[in-house]
């Protein structure tokens, strides 16, 4: 996965952050993925 200009390996079992205005995209996706996305509103 690439997270701005950073590129991490993804495991299974694997937790990531990526922030609200972070470019991100997945690549080399070689089985089934499920994801799991959580959103939230501002805390103000």
């Amino acid at each position: 996965m690439k997270i701005g200009e950073e590129v991490k390996e993804v495991a299974p079992g694997a937790l990531l952050y990526v922030g609200a205005t972070e470019s991100h995209s997945f690549f080399e996706i070689e089985e089934d993925m499920l994801l799991l996305v959580f959103f939230s509103g501002s805390s103000r």
